[in-house]
């Protein structure tokens, strides 16, 4: 069935999107955006606003950098 497909029509089968029904953040998307709201100032270590580099699976990465005593 699929080989008789076009792409287009491959991709419609194998990953349906349908727009009109709203979809609800994943538990990684709800996290990424709880850590890039904390991260409202730069990085000290490479200067970046929000995650410092994203893992090869998506995740958000950052510099833990040790606080000043006076914290």
């Amino acid at each position: 069935m699929r080989a008789a497909m076009t792409d287009a029509e491959f991709w419609a089968h194998v990953y349906p999107q349908n727009e009109s029904e709203p979809r609800e953040p994943d538990d990684q998307e709800v996290a990424e955006y709880e850590l890039n709201a904390k991260l409202a100032e730069p990085c000290p270590e490479c200067g970046q606003l929000g995650a410092c580099s994203y893992d090869l699976e998506g995740r958000p990465l950052i510099h833990v950098v040790e606080g000043d005593e006076d914290d």
